[in-house]
C-alpha cells in the first residue's frame, strides 16, 4: 500500500479494495471491513480517497437510491476523517474533519 506504519493492522483496507467491496466486485466481497466503530480514517486526498469518503459520509438512506452493493450498505456508517497524503516523507500535522 502506502508503507505508513501500521497498515498491516487489521481493518485496514487499501481505497481500490474498499471501492471494489462496495461496488460488488466478485474478488472483493469477502473483504468484510469493520465499520461498527467510532470512527474511520480515509488518507488521500484524490479522486478514489473522495470517492470513500462521500460513501462513507453518506446516509443508509441516501445510498439506498444507489446502486451500491447491498452487503455493504448494510455495513456503511457516516463517520470518518479525511486525511490528505502527499508523500511518505510527509508530516501529517493537521488533521481535517470533512461534514460533506
Amino acid at each position: 500500500m502506502l508503507g505508513v506504519p501500521g497498515e498491516e493492522l487489521e481493518n485496514v483496507f487499501s481505497a481500490r479494495a474498499f471501492v471494489n467491496w462496495y461496488n460488488g466486485h466478485p474478488e472483493f466481497v469477502h473483504l468484510s471491513p469493520n465499520l461498527d466503530v467510532e470512527h474511520v480514517v480515509v488518507i488521500g486526498n484524490g479522486n478514489v480517497a473522495i470517492d470513500c469518503a462521500r460513501i462513507l459520509v453518506k446516509s443508509v438512506e441516501e445510498l439506498t437510491a444507489t446502486d451500491i452493493a447491498d452487503h455493504a450498505l448494510k455495513a456503511l456508517r457516516e463517520r470518518y476523517t479525511l486525511l490528505p497524503f502527499l508523500f511518505p516523507s510527509c508530516v501529517v500535522t493537521e488533521v481535517l474533519e470533512c461534514a460533506c
